[in-house]
């Protein structure tokens, strides 16, 4: 079981420094396990606003995606959610092996990988520019569309 308590203002606050590039605080300066769910739910829907990152590299637009039949259609969203949770876990794990001080024994400072779903033995293979445009490129936040 975990409560909720969302507050509209914080995450109107959170999207907007998203936005401008700011600091994320809290309204009173203090991270409370809600609030920390919180904002983790706000970074999900920014990060899910952007769509697709195989739709980008693509080039497949939102008319397309939405003439695409449903079935295939759905697989692509069920696999986006699939492969952002994947990647949340992954950045989680990294996370509690700093907390937890395994961290530097196992990994430089930065690490750069990879998350990708998709049909066994369908990989998609990519040269090292398209994976370096991948890392680099910067998708601005749309909000509210």
């Amino acid at each position: 079981m975990m409560p909720i308590q969302f507050e509209k203002d914080f995450a109107e606050s959170v999207l907007s420094a998203i936005k401008n590039g700011e600091s994320i605080t809290t309204p009173d300066g203090k991270w409370s396990v809600s609030r920390m769910l919180s904002l983790a739910g706000m970074l999900h829907a920014a990060v899910v606003s952007h769509g697709p990152i195989g739709d980008k590299v693509a080039g497949i637009t939102p008319e397309m995606r939405a003439a695409m039949d449903s079935e295939k259609r759905e697989a692509v969203e069920d696999t986006f959610y699939t492969e952002i949770s994947d990647a949340i876990d992954f950045h989680s794990m990294l996370t509690s092996q700093v907390m937890d001080g395994e961290f530097d024994e196992r990994y430089e400072p930065e690490v750069k990988a990879v998350v990708f779903r998709g049909p066994a033995g369908k990989e998609k293979n990519m040269n090292q520019n398209q994976w370096e445009d991948l890392w680099y490129t910067k998708i601005p936040i749309v909000l509210g569309s």
